[in-house]
């Protein structure tokens, strides 16, 4: 499998490299430029310890309050509020959920925070989230000399929705699963397999026709590695963008969870051993190498905190893995983390060089956990924690997103390629696979991670990528057969083509219907390749109105979640 690149502008990618684990890295390299970059990890344990690196860190919060201040909560919130005031929405909303992290438990910061959220909510008609916010406050003691305030708003929202001016709980169109599924693996469609091709390492290919719209993979989240930068925005467990509802760990100021049952699963698995450490987790955060830290900690849990079981199996050759094998209909989350292990992933020097020291200083931090101390005791124990955090550390790069790295077994066996046969699309911690144009069988099945052949003219140099695309546009070898496989367009599909930009592109055009048409169109013409402006401005728009769809079919299921649950609340308060 090719190593999946964190799709990041060029501020972002500076902005990361100024981050405290890339500048304790450059630390170690200039104190100890010896070190070779494929030394032990014991030598990159003693240099780090030499180099006196974890003293940059923050302290442990001792206070027990897990570093929550309702002084800090309050002037967060006056940050966010200023924020609000220049209509600085999604800034203000990042600022009013650190403050709910912030706030101590049961001082009315926590309630204040969440009608402040409220207030951003209301102003965008968002109507159902303001009243989750609002009944959030209510729960939380929000101050009594300012309900009258609160209660107006409540009372607005919900003459707004008797008006109907709901954004809408209904999507314009579902997208499920839409073809027979595989027996065992019911979010995935049947006549997919795992193959290994030379140039991909693990791969899916179709044993039968798929058309154009088929859905073929609906794959829920089972861990996610969230950056800093988004801690505040993001599920800490399934990495869902959920700013509306996110609740805080009631223990500590850094993570929060779209959900009571995220945050039960999270601290139930992982977040236990993090919590108490939770400042210096945070601060050395860095895109997706959290996740090698996070799926050790996830699997010592399956293994009911029994290291010596877990190192049994772990010290067995690994088997290369395949979540296929594996019957999702009697979900074993144990088995699919062995699966998960079994995966052996390859690296550059470069990239080994640096996952070494991000393993290391990583599980120097996590040592400082209470609850780990008492598990991984012995020398050799904690040589184990160390190669499994590297191993899980390279595994990682395989699943990394922009900014949060959710973990779905299946889809991450599907590769790039600039010539994509579905589109992808993660939302509310879920992802969905559709296909783009049609699939044939012993068709490899991919996906883009940004780059797409028509995005650039036949003639110009793809678009750069952060790794050495092997994929049938980019390899000269396979580029020319790629197109000689191609046909020209008729003389009859070019006058359609006319027809159907024309439709489209009108004044009364609907995204439902022209999403429909455009797929007629490709499902007859989609496997001729063409560099004419017209074909190549017909995928640009299939591409853009299938996502359009797919996120308003996400924010709409969304609002009908939090319509359902004030409903029953409201139900529940008339028994």
């Amino acid at each position: 499998m090719i190593n999946a690149p964190e799709s990041m502008t060029a501020a972002s990618q500076e902005l990361m490299h100024e981050r405290p684990m890339m500048k304790l890295k450059g630390q170690l390299q200039r104190l100890c430029p010896n070190l070779a970059p494929d030394a032990s990890l014991a030598k990159y344990t003693r240099a780090i310890e030499q180099c006196r690196l974890m003293e940059q860190l923050p302290a442990t919060t001792t206070s027990g309050t897990g570093g929550k201040c309702s002084r800090k909560a309050a002037k967060v919130r006056a940050e966010a509020n200023q924020l609000y005031l220049a209509k600085e929405f999604e800034q203000a909303l990042g600022k009013y959920n650190e403050s709910i992290c912030l706030a101590e438990t049961g001082s009315e910061h926590l309630g204040m925070g969440y009608a402040n959220r409220s207030a951003i909510y209301f102003e965008q008609d968002e109507f159902e989230y303001a009243l989750a916010n609002i009944a959030l406050a209510k729960e939380h003691n929000y101050p009594e000399r300012l309900m009258p305030k609160l209660l107006e708003r409540e009372q607005q929202c919900r003459e707004k929705l008797a008006e109907g001016k709901s954004k809408g709980t209904v999507p314009l169109q579902r997208f499920d699963l839409n073809v027979p599924v595989n027996s065992k693996i019911p979010f995935l469609a049947s006549g997919i397999k795992m193959v290994r091709l030379e140039d991909f390492g693990r791969s899916m290919i179709a044993t039968k026709r798929f058309k154009t719209g088929d859905v073929i993979l609906h794959e829920k989240s089972i861990l996610a590695s969230i950056d800093q930068m988004l801690q505040f925005h993001n599920c800490n467990l399934c990495s869902a963008e959920e700013g509306f509802s996110l609740i805080p760990c009631p223990n500590c100021a850094t993570v929060m969870y779209c959900s009571q049952e995220c945050l039960e699963r999270d601290f139930h698995l992982v977040h236990r051993f993090e919590c108490p450490i939770a400042e210096k987790v945070q601060h050395l955060s860095y895109g997706f190498v959290n996740l090698g830290s996070r799926l050790f900690l996830y699997g010592l849990s399956l293994f009911d905190d029994d290291l010596d079981e877990m190192m049994r199996y772990c010290n067995r050759t690994k088997t290369g893995g395949n979540p296929l094998n594996l019957d999702y209909t009697r979900y074993d989350p144990l088995e699919e983390f062995k699966e998960l292990y079994n995966l052996s992933a390859t690296t550059t020097p470069t990239n080994e060089s640096s996952y070494r020291f991000f393993a290391t200083i990583r599980c120097l931090m996590y040592l400082e956990s209470p609850l780990l101390k008492t598990i991984v005791i012995s020398d050799e124990q904690k040589s184990f924690m160390r190669q499994c955090v590297l191993d899980f550390t390279r595994a990682a790069s395989y699943y990394r997103w922009h900014l949060t790295s959710p973990l779905f077994p299946v889809q991450s066996l599907f590769n790039h390629s600039c010539d994509p046969n579905v589109l992808i699309v993660i939302l509310s911690g879920h992802v969905k696979l559709v296909v783009f144009r049609p699939i044939r069988p012993n068709e490899q099945i991919c996906f883009s991670y940004g780059h797409r052949w028509w995005d650039t003219p036949m003639c110009q140099e793809p678009f750069p990528m952060v790794f050495v695309c092997k994929c049938v546009v980019c390899d000269p070898s396979k580029k020319i057969a790629w197109l000689a496989s191609k046909r020209e367009l008729t003389l009859a599909a070019k006058a359609e083509l006319v027809v159907v930009g024309l439709q489209v592109c009108g004044s009364d055009s609907d995204d439902v219907a022209d999403l429909a048409l455009i797929q007629t169109y490709i499902e007859r013409n989609g496997r001729f390749v063409q560099a004419m402006e017209k074909f190549m401005k017909l995928l640009s728009l299939h591409w853009t109105l299938l996502f359009r769809l797919l996120r308003q079919e996400d924010e709409a299921q969304r609002r009908a979640k939090v319509a359902a649950r004030l409903a029953g609340a409201a139900i529940d308060v008339v028994d």
